[in-house]
């Protein structure tokens, strides 16, 4: 993912719109990225922070916006794993199946 597809999708990474690999690039990107982490890190302040400054909640951007990119992480690490389950779900089936026609037959 280049630094302008990134740029473009820090709302969507907010917003929970990224998906799979385009997550997987985002988050690569983004750890790897100086200059857009730091647009990540403007972007999150500017929504997140100014609200939070006027409820007069404390605020510790760099610990909250780390949570965020790993929970997105989690849930792209939970999905491959539930991907592989389902894979491997398929495979046994198969083999069963495989198993009862050679029986059968």
């Amino acid at each position: 993912m280049t630094c302008k597809e990134t740029k473009k999708a820090i709302p969507l990474f907010f917003e929970e719109e990224l998906e799979g690999k385009e997550l997987q690039d985002f988050i690569r990107h983004i750890r790897n990225c100086s200059d857009c982490k730091e647009e990540l890190t403007i972007y999150f302040l500017a929504s997140e922070g100014i609200a939070r400054l006027e409820e007069g909640s404390s605020l510790d951007l760099d610990k909250e916006l780390e949570a965020r990119i790993e929970e997105q992480e989690h849930r792209l690490k939970l999905r491959h794993s539930l991907k592989i389950g389902f894979y491997s779900m398929e495979i046994i089936l198969i083999i069963m199946i495989l198993f009862i026609l050679w029986y059968v037959l």
